[in-house]
């Protein structure tokens, strides 16, 4: 046996750890690394290349809506089942109370009474702003807001007259149920209401 064979053998033989720093130069071997997660960006072709969302659920979600600090106070008060809170306490201290009721009414569908308590502080405290005039058309015209066209019919005279004969005349024309429609805006006490009743809704 040859001389340069004989630590290669009693390696072999042993096991020795020692022997590692024998291997030749060519045959070494790097043992391998911890995996690290890469930072490199997506290859072409990579579907998160293309989305990025595509690794967070969540983002994008047209439905994914987080309420404020403010918000969520006016959500719990809006949530009491005992009694329901007054408007003027659940919109206190609130910078935006019109879009912060806005957004609790398109956005939270349980309990359901919190949506519809938000909806008449809107009617009742914001009817007349534009923006709640575009919303409360949306309500009286769509057929799956229509517990929302009632409330508003129901409260028209918590409108100006000139809001509130708009709505109705807008809900008689559009509102799939218009004998509904007239039947409600009938029972409103502002004389422009009882107009458009009288000119749009059949006569028995």
């Amino acid at each position: 046996m040859t001389p340069t064979r004989l630590p290669l053998l009693i390696c072999i033989l042993t096991a020795s750890a020692a022997c590692a720093g024998s291997r030749s130069a060519g045959n070494a071997e790097t043992p391998a690394a911890d995996p690290v997660p890469s930072t490199a960006a997506p290859e072409a072709g990579d579907p998160e290349a293309s989305d990025p969302d595509a690794s967070d659920p969540e983002a994008g979600d047209p439905e994914a809506w987080v309420p404020s600090e403010q918000q969520a106070e006016m959500l719990r008060l809006l949530s009491l089942r005992d009694e329901a809170p007054s408007c003027v306490d659940v919109t206190v201290g609130v910078d935006d109370p019109l879009g912060a009721l806005s957004d609790i009414v398109v956005h939270v569908q349980a309990p359901p009474w919190v949506g519809m308590r938000a909806a008449g502080c809107l009617i009742q405290e914001h009817g007349d702003q534009p923006e709640a005039v575009s919303l409360m058309t949306t309500w009286v015209t769509d057929p799956e807001l229509a517990g929302l066209g009632l409330l508003v019919l129901n409260r028209l005279d918590t409108l100006s007259a000139e809001t509130a004969a708009a709505l109705a005349k807008t809900a008689i024309a559009e509102w799939p149920d218009t004998e509904k429609a007239c039947t409600r805006a009938a029972k409103s006490t502002h004389a422009e209401v009882q107009a458009v009743v009288a000119a749009d809704c059949a006569k028995p």
